[in-house]
């Protein structure tokens, strides 16, 4: 007579419970499987905004004009390539980052000034007049003082005009082939995980 042994229950046990944690929020397998998928998304979107200067359609983001190529390559000692990158001084590229926020990532950036310029770049400016000028010097004001600061050299210009600028649409979201990557990415890491 032949006698069969089989460690199925110990098997399934082990996947059960890793299935469990993945599913429990900020659990150590849900933090791992999140985290890795994150990083991927992250190196992609990296390289397509900030080298190789593409939007969320892959298409080229723009082209710099001649004046301000001309202050990049004086000033920053960039190349003369005429392809938008969203990089002059790498503040930004090197600010964006996988963002922990509770149970979920993002890619985003730690320094909200990168992130403002980030919108600006994307969806662009209104024109301002004097009198939102004006306003906005005036609630600056009011910020300093709540926060008591010195008087910093806020100065109110009396004939400002600025026009509005259109920007250069989703170029932070992600791409197909991005979604792509990450679907790709979780397949592989569910594999490792149990296979």
């Amino acid at each position: 007579m032949l006698k069969v042994q089989s460690n199925i229950q110990e098997v399934f046990g082990g996947l059960s419970s890793k299935l469990k944690s993945m599913a429990t929020p900020g659990g150590e397998q849900q933090d791992k499987f999140m985290r890795a998928i994150s990083l991927s998304a992250l190196a992609e979107l990296r390289v397509r905004v900030h080298k190789d200067g593409l939007n969320t359609k892959l298409a080229p983001i723009g082209t710099y004009t001649n004046k301000y190529l001309k202050v990049r390559q004086e000033k920053f000692s960039r190349t003369s390539d005429r392809k938008v990158i969203f990089s002059l001084t790498r503040n930004m590229e090197n600010d964006l980052t996988v963002i922990a926020d509770g149970d979920k990532y993002n890619i985003g950036f730690n320094n909200p000034d990168n992130f403002k310029k980030a919108q600006w770049l994307q969806d662009g400016t209104s024109p301002a007049s004097v009198k939102a000028h004006t306003r906005s010097l005036v609630a600056r004001r009011k910020e300093q003082l709540k926060r008591k600061q010195p008087k910093s050299n806020i100065i109110n210009v009396k004939g400002y005009n600025r026009k509005g600028w259109k920007g250069f649409g989703d170029v932070y979201k992600l791409s197909e082939r991005e979604t792509e990557q990450l679907r790709m990415a979780a397949d592989k890491i569910i594999t490792e995980l149990f296979g």
